[in-house]
């Protein structure tokens, strides 16, 4: 965003948040995050306020206002608790404010510097964290927005708009690894097979807070992706940014009955991830987004056996 647009951005976040609380008193409001769908602002140094940027962003986050709460009550870390429920005004869409969650993001750099025992008290807090939230009753989860994930019709939904108007703008050997991909999650049946269980979806090290001195998990934010689907998804992230050997040391603490075939989707969920980007890029018209996931997946494509 450029410097005057974000002013005028500010400018109006600030008259969102006084028009729907007028008690509210802002010393000062700073931009701390953008993604493509929602903005994040930290207000008088304590208060993060989120705002989504498209219309089912802002129901997914009335799900978030809807459930969380129930969701905290399972769970022995600190997740958003929304104090300010609001409407914007240019659009009608939700948002919403609370405490920051204090603390730094989990980070390889943060793993290589913990002794044994720390990291024994981080994957056990992980383990427990999963545990809690796939163990979350469904019907309550449905109840309150939750929507059920079927990879497998995404996958081959995705894969006929690639033939149809996506494939005329990759080179042949791209769009045969990206075939390959396909091929090799939608053909294996034992992939389907699972206890469809609610999930944080996108679980990631950045959305880890760890306490600075104690190095304990202290809270997990970002719960807009809930999704009702395979367990077994909610470990791609981690397994994205801190590596297969991270993995296997949580699967200690967090058992799995085939540890092959969980590494087999990851790696797939992995690569297809670069897939979805690509597709969002099409979608959105992103020419950079488009251009950038071309060349992660010519890269990605090398060191594919």
């Amino acid at each position: 965003m450029a410097s005057s647009d974000t002013k005028d951005r500010v400018r109006e976040i600030e008259m969102d948040i006084v028009s729907n609380f007028p008690n509210f008193k802002i010393k000062e409001i700073n931009p701390i995050g953008e993604g493509m769908d929602s903005q994040a602002f930290l207000v008088n140094k304590e208060w993060i306020f989120r705002f989504p940027k498209r219309e089912s962003v802002s129901k997914n986050l009335k799900t978030e206002i809807d459930l969380l709460p129930e969701l905290k009550k399972v769970l022995e870390v600190k997740i958003p608790d929304f104090k300010y429920i609001g409407k914007q005004t240019k659009n009608n869409y939700w948002f919403v404010g609370y405490k920051m969650i204090n603390g730094i993001e989990l980070s390889q750099e943060l793993i290589i510097q913990m002794d044994i025992k720390q990291k024994e008290v981080l994957l056990t807090q992980i383990a427990s964290f999963l545990t809690s939230v796939h163990a979350f009753p469904l019907e309550q989860a449905i109840l309150n927005g939750v929507k059920f994930n079927d990879l497998k019709s995404e996958y081959e939904g995705d894969l006929l708009i690639l033939r149809e108007s996506v494939y005329k703008l990759l080179d042949a050997d791209t769009r045969d690894y990206i075939e390959n991909l396909f091929e090799k999650y939608l053909s294996n049946e034992d992939n389907f097979i699972f206890k469809p269980v609610l999930l944080h979806a996108d679980f990631s090290s950045d959305h880890i807070f760890l306490n600075e001195v104690e190095g304990k998990i202290e809270g997990v934010i970002d719960f807009g992706d809930m999704t009702i689907g395979d367990p077994d998804y909610d470990l791609l992230y981690l397994y994205e940014e801190l590596g297969k050997p991270f993995i296997e040391s949580l699967l200690v603490y967090y058992p799995h009955q085939n540890p092959k075939l969980l590494f087999e989707k990851l790696e797939l969920y992995y690569r297809l991830s670069s897939v979805g980007e690509l597709l969002q890029g099409v979608e959105r018209n992103d020419v950079e987004l488009i251009q950038n996931s071309i060349e992660n997946l010519k890269v990605e494509s090398k060191d594919y056996i």
